[in-house]
């Protein structure tokens, strides 16, 4: 199952869900960013570097960067 890391009002993180809901891919979210915490944790550091939202994770996959998520959910 795919995992996202990001908070609902996030458009970034909007735009990775719209394209799950598009698809039909089931999907986990874990709350992150913001009033959320975290980002700064050295766990999500190790998975997304910029300490940014949204991060997909499918298996033992890792991908930051809300455009290129899309992609790969499409491609996938």
């Amino acid at each position: 199952m795919l995992t996202i890391w990001g908070r609902i009002n996030s458009i970034n993180v909007m735009k990775v869900l719209w394209t799950c809901a598009e698809l039909d891919l089931a999907y986990k979210r874990i709350d992150a960013g913001m009033q959320h915490g975290v980002v700064d944790t050295d766990e999500y550091g190790a998975m997304n570097p910029n300490r940014r939202v949204p991060t997909l994770r499918d298996g033992d996959f890792t991908l930051w960067d809300s455009t290129t998520i899309v992609r790969y959910l499409a491609a996938r």
